[in-house]
């Protein structure tokens, strides 16, 4: 059994694992946690091996294991599955009602909500926020990354930074999973001259509408003059620049 296709809501690298967050809702110090795994490996000939060991644990452990159609994420994962004390069961139905009506318009609010929900502390909720702007450009979302020069700049500026001018985009590179994404590495190449950039893309959805998602996923995006307006519309942040701050 394979371990590659499950998601936990606390993914970052400063985050906890999933066996850790089960301890924690095992000895109740945290009421609820989340997981969400692929169909292929809940129910499929490829189960995740760490998925069936966690849910094992849970049932153990006498929590409430429910396991529901896919309400997060836009609908990326096939399962979601929530572990929760009994005394606590009432947060289910509260998690999935803030779903139906909340998902569609995700924001660091949203997301703020959803970790109190989940029975993370507020400097938790902080910290998770913080990591979650330096990861992506805006939550839920497909962070498209390119380098700009001073020129192409200044034209962006006086547009406000918050589109892409057609006659500009057939000139740009854009990735998905570029190596200079982390603040580090974008802000040594921003001081020879290449401006690094990010913008956030509304959903996955929309990317069909642009190509797809490239494959490899390092692979450089090029967009047409035609196409502009199709990516100007599924933008969901201003164009950001890397500074060595953060982004601005």
């Amino acid at each position: 059994m394979e371990s590659t296709r499950l998601f936990v809501h606390r993914s970052h690298d400063t985050g906890p694992s999933s066996s850790e967050e089960l301890d924690a809702v095992i000895d109740g110090s945290k009421p609820m946690m989340f997981i969400g795994v692929e169909r292929e490996h809940y129910l499929g000939t490829r189960p995740d091996r760490e998925f069936c060991e966690l849910t094992e644990r849970a049932a153990a452990a006498s929590l409430v294991i429910v396991q529901l159609p896919s309400v997060s994420r836009g609908g990326f994962l096939d399962v979601d599955c929530l572990i929760v004390r009994r005394e606590e069961a009432w947060r289910i139905p509260a998690y999935v009602m803030f779903h139906d009506t909340q998902r569609w318009a995700w924001s660091e609010r949203t997301e703020a909500f959803q970790s109190l929900l989940l029975g993370y502390s507020k400097d938790q909720v902080v910290d998770w926020i913080a990591a979650d702007r330096e990861r992506s450009a805006a939550p839920q979302s497909i962070t498209y990354y390119c380098g700009l020069l001073d020129a192409q700049i200044a034209v962006m500026r006086s547009f406000g930074m918050t589109c892409f001018p057609p006659d500009l985009v057939p000139d740009l590179e854009f990735f998905i999973c570029p190596p200079y994404r982390k603040l580090d590495r974008g802000y040594a190449m921003s001081l020879s001259g290449v401006h690094v950039a990010r913008v956030a893309v509304q959903s996955m959805m929309h990317l069909d509408d642009l190509g797809g998602f490239p494959d490899p996923p390092g692979r450089a995006i090029r967009f047409t003059r035609e196409q502009a307006p199709t990516l100007n519309l599924a933008l969901r942040s201003h164009i950001q620049l890397i500074t060595k701050d953060g982004w601005e």
